[in-house]
């Protein structure tokens, strides 16, 4: 069974930056720990999910990554949330 993050799994947040390999270099971990992050049930690491986020060019906001951390609140000014609001308006 796939692991979700959001709508989003971990496997399409790869794709969607490249590769395994460039997700390392911007989150500054080796290979090996996004191959671990995509295969298991853990949470990503606090320390990563902003790189992660910005990897992204924020379409995998920091409230999918981790919301036990960065919970979704009405005054966020996070890049994603911006961009949220600014489509909905």
């Amino acid at each position: 069974m796939p692991i979700i993050w959001c709508m989003i799994t971990r496997k399409q947040i790869v794709e969607m930056i490249g590769s395994g390999a460039l997700l390392a270099k911007y989150a500054g971990v080796s290979r090996q720990a996004i191959h671990e992050w995509k295969h298991s049930d853990k949470p990503i690491p606090a320390e990563r999910v902003l790189a992660i986020e910005a990897a992204t060019d924020y379409q995998v906001s920091r409230h999918d990554l981790r919301p036990d951390l960065y919970p979704k609140e009405a005054w966020c000014q996070c890049p994603a949330c911006l961009r949220e609001r600014e489509e909905a308006a």
